[in-house]
C-alpha cells in the first residue's frame, strides 16, 4: 500500500510550523509520551518539533495519526 502523501505533507507542515508541538502541549503530553507509542526516540520528536528533521515513513504516519487524535479530542472537549 502506498504511503498516505496527504498525511505526510500535513504532519511535515505541522512539525515545521510548530503546530505539532502546540497539539502535544495542549494535550499536556511530554515528548517521551508521544515518542513511545509511535516507536521513535525522544530526541527524534524534539528534532521534528524544532524543524531540525523531517518526519518520514511509517513513524511520520503514526505521529500524524496521534496528533490528529489528540487535536480531535481537544476540539471535542472545548465544544
Amino acid at each position: 500500500m502506498p504511503p498516505d502523501y496527504i498525511a505526510l505533507a500535513e504532519v511535515r507542515l505541522w512539525a515545521e510550523s510548530g503546530i505539532a508541538r502546540q497539539i502535544r502541549e495542549r494535550a499536556r503530553l511530554s515528548e517521551a509520551e508521544v515518542a513511545a507509542p509511535i516507536g521513535v526516540t525522544v530526541p527524534t520528536v524534539s528534532r521534528w518539533e524544532r524543524g531540525l528533521r523531517i518526519p518520514r515513513g511509517q513513524a511520520a504516519l503514526r505521529y500524524h495519526a496521534l496528533l490528529k487524535s489528540l487535536d480531535k479530542h481537544a476540539q471535542e472537549s472545548l465544544a
